[in-house]
């Protein structure tokens, strides 16, 4: 049925020849249509409906490549850009991913680090509730402590000033030349038989007997805080740095092969995106390429694949006869298959022509595409 369809001589029509020998005749002869059958015809026509079928697969494919075109390229500038180092000459990948791979090294991160990250946290509410029981514990027993010890210094204070006062009234009133003189003819020695002093070193301004003046007040004596201080605690350390450091930075390679994995995998479902495309795009031209060059070859081999008898609209007048000249008939019909056999070459050329975008495809933008970090 194929081989009938496109080499049958029933598939090779040819227009009829016109050799009317007025208008009048010629338009008494034309069908004549309404205006919407007109337009009806014209929408009809098959130049129309081709020419809407271009139009709407024009705009169909602009509408896919402007919707496909931004994910190709986020994936060559994420995956496979490059730079040539000036000074060394070598070839430098620049790439930092696709929100793919973000996000795909967030997750591997996250996975990674999450037995880590647990028992940190398990470490630090350990520690914190340890920091907790300690503070509780001695926090107590120091506040009562440094309560006592405060009191026995204020005691302190206020006997000191008592003592000062009693000091300062033995200056004022004794005859310290006399008691020293009665003093120095007995013998009196301490516990440990040393001499005591005499009262005049015991009441001077000097030495260690000052202490005892109300000028040497210790009324302005402090306690230094001696309660347990929770807050010098120290923070728990974190040794283990050997995936992040101390400020959640990667300091493995997990980026780079995330990097490499998630970017292979984009390789793949462009590379069948596009395959697909290319496919198609190549089916459609080839066939055009089957099409035209059927029907350009039908058109230049009309004479094996015509009856040899060819139809034409003439006039004659009312008994039948024929008002055209035979040699006039032969020229149109001549005229007729010259233009036939011209249609047929554009054809084949047209045929030949459209075949030159997917190659051109193949030959610029398919090179482009190839991972080289695959290899």
């Amino acid at each position: 049925s194929v081989l009938r369809r496109f080499w049958g001589r029933s598939s090779l029509p040819v227009p009829p020849v016109d050799v009317m020998v007025d208008n009048d005749s010629r338009g008494r002869a034309r069908v004549v249509f309404s205006g919407v059958q007109g337009t009806a015809m014209i929408l009809t026509h098959p130049g129309v409906i081709a020419s809407l079928f271009i139009i709407l697969a024009l705009i169909s494919l602009y509408v896919v490549y402007n919707t496909y075109q931004p994910f190709l390229q986020a994936f060559h500038d994420g995956c496979l850009a490059t730079e040539t180092d000036q000074d060394t000459g070598m070839t430098i990948e620049t790439g930092v991913g696709t929100i793919l791979s973000r996000n795909v090294y967030a997750v591997a991160f996250n996975y990674a680090s999450f037995n880590g990250n647990r028992d940190r946290l398990d470490g630090l509410d350990r520690y914190d509730k340890a920091a907790i029981a300690t503070c509780e514990a001695n926090t107590p027993q120091t506040i009562a402590e440094q309560a006592e010890v405060a009191a026995k210094l204020q005691a302190a204070i206020d006997a000191h000033g008592k003592v000062a006062e009693d000091v300062a009234l033995m200056r004022k009133c004794y005859d310290r030349s006399m008691l020293d003189a009665e003093f120095a003819a007995y013998d009196v020695r301490d516990e440990v038989g040393q001499l005591y002093p005499p009262l005049s070193v015991t009441l001077s301004l000097s030495g260690a007997a000052a202490m005892c003046s109300s000028e040497a007040s210790v009324s302005n004596s402090s306690l230094q805080d001696g309660t347990f201080g929770c807050d010098m605690l120290p923070e728990c350390p974190i040794t283990c740095d050997e995936f992040a450091d101390d400020q959640n930075n990667d300091v493995t390679s997990l980026n780079y092969w995330t990097l490499g994995a998630s970017c292979t995998a984009e390789w793949w479902f462009h590379s069948w995106i596009l395959k697909a495309g290319f496919s198609l795009f190549i089916y459609v031209f080839i066939n055009l390429f089957r099409i035209l060059m059927i029907m350009g070859l039908s058109r230049l081999l009309w004479r094996r694949l015509n009856t040899g008898l060819y139809a034409f609209l003439g006039s004659s007048d009312i008994n039948g006869q024929a008002q055209h000249k035979e040699k006039d008939l032969a020229d149109k019909i001549e005229h007729m298959l010259r233009h036939f056999q011209l249609m047929g070459l554009a054809m084949i050329i047209l045929a030949i022509v459209v075949q030159v975008p997917w190659i051109l495809l193949l030959i610029n933008v398919v090179p482009n595409l190839a991972y080289k970090g695959l290899a």
